[in-house]
């Protein structure tokens, strides 16, 4: 499980960093075999986006409308795509964290004579703005493999520009609903032996440093001083120095972006 929270007006570095970390176990050893079923398109020179084909449709779709407003009204018709799921699926499992509006997400494993088993999603929201948010996820993530759906890769809201139509808080259950949705794929599947117990909450407390040497942030958008609380099969019988320097390696480069970067690394079995 992942989530973010902080007040933010544009949050850039921590859903890039949020894509590192989305699953802790696939964060610290994402093996290269896994990237070959996605559709890749390049966000810039040095990003690159692994997006199912559905999601780079859709992706394409939004970033081609014209202004900010028109891609918030194509966001509300998105909305009508998806039926809402029955009142079963309405429990705490399936309860989606930290969004403004209230959402439920639940899967199936379906069988593909080629690809094996597939993660059919269904969903309800009672946002209409939240459930075209999830539409987009449910018609981009529907029909493909837990690995594909490992993958995908947040950052997908930015270039498909959705992110200029939502507040940071709508940016955030976005993110959220992504984490929920990989983590039931896992279940789903029997794939998330470790995962399930891993949780990652992320804070962005940089405007408690506003005026502070350094609190600029990456690319001048004010994000600059984080809090991570991470719990990782992945840290069972590891010293406590090790286990930064795994969340440093995960980070890679993103690291010289962030100015302070508070770090509390648990094994399931210290919780």
């Amino acid at each position: 499980m992942a989530m973010i929270t902080g007040r933010r007006t544009t949050p850039v570095l921590i859903t890039y960093i949020l894509s590192l970390l989305i699953s802790s176990s696939n964060a610290f050893h994402t093996p290269s075999s896994l990237r070959t079923t996605a559709t890749q398109l390049r966000m810039s020179s040095s990003t690159d986006i692994y997006l199912t084909p559905k999601l780079a449709e859709l992706c394409k779709t939004f970033s081609s409308v014209r202004n900010v407003k028109m891609r918030y009204m194509y966001l509300l018709e998105v909305a009508k795509q998806v039926p809402d799921a029955p009142e079963e699926i309405h429990i705490p499992e399936n309860k989606v964290p930290g969004c403004l509006s209230t959402v439920y997400i639940d899967c199936e494993v379906a069988k593909d004579e080629e690809r094996g088993d597939v993660i059919n999603y269904i969903g309800w929201s009672d946002g209409l703005l939240t459930k075209g948010m999830m539409s987009v996820l449910v018609q981009g993530l529907s029909g493909h493999t837990v690995n594909e759906i490992e993958q995908v890769q947040p950052e997908f809201i930015k270039l498909s520009k959705i992110d200029q139509a939502l507040t940071p808080g709508r940016n955030n259950g976005y993110l959220n609903m992504l984490a929920t949705m990989k983590r039931k794929a896992r279940e789903a599947i029997g794939s998330g032996d470790t995962a399930d117990d891993d949780e990652n909450n992320l804070m962005d407390n940089s405007d408690q440093h506003a005026g502070h040497a350094g609190s600029k942030g990456w690319e001048e958008s004010g994000e600059s001083h984080f809090q991570l609380e991470i719990t990782s099969g992945e840290f069972e019988g590891v010293r406590l120095v090790k286990r930064h320097q795994m969340v440093y390696g995960a980070l890679g480069d993103v690291m010289s972006k962030i100015h302070a970067l508070q770090i509390s690394a648990k094994a399931p079995s210290e919780v």
